[in-house]
């Protein structure tokens, strides 16, 4: 993770110099630095997100009771601090229960995932992001339409 390289302008920099350390007779204990020579990366993809319902693009459901899965997938974001993946669902659906998220295909605990009224998080710590660029993330979660809607 090069975040900690990343300069004001949003370009990331990543400095490097050499020295050297060496004892005359006439002057002991001389320290050089060279020029500092900064690489600069490409800047990083921002990721793609996708989501299905029940493994498919669309779903026609057989009875309007019925409860479907939503799955959001995408990749930790490169040189990222912060990562968070957030899904508002329409007034007409409500949660019906079970969430669960996968970091790099292992599970997450569920206490990183809030329900907010409409709104489900799923938040990763900083060491996670730092540790996981370029990595899959899933959040999946079970919806229906709401009774009387």
């Amino acid at each position: 993770n090069l975040s900690a390289y990343v300069k004001e302008d949003g370009r990331t920099q990543i400095p490097n110099k050499a020295s050297y350390d060496a004892s005359f007779p006439h002057k002991p204990g001389v320290h050089k630095d060279s020029n500092e020579v900064p690489v600069t990366p490409p800047t990083p993809d921002e990721p793609e997100i996708k989501k299905d319902v029940n493994g498919k693009a669309e779903e026609t459901l057989a009875k309007r009771d019925q409860v479907f899965t939503y799955n959001v997938k995408t990749t930790v974001a490169q040189d990222a601090t912060a990562f968070s993946v957030t899904d508002k669902i329409e007034d007409v659906l409500e949660f019906a229960g079970t969430s669960s998220a996968k970091l790099n295909g292992q599970a997450l605990d569920a206490s990183q995932i809030k329900v907010e009224g409409q709104t489900i998080t799923l938040t990763l710590t900083e060491d996670q992001v730092k540790a996981n660029g370029g990595q899959a993330v899933e959040l999946t979660f079970d919806a229906k339409i709401k009774a009387g809607a």
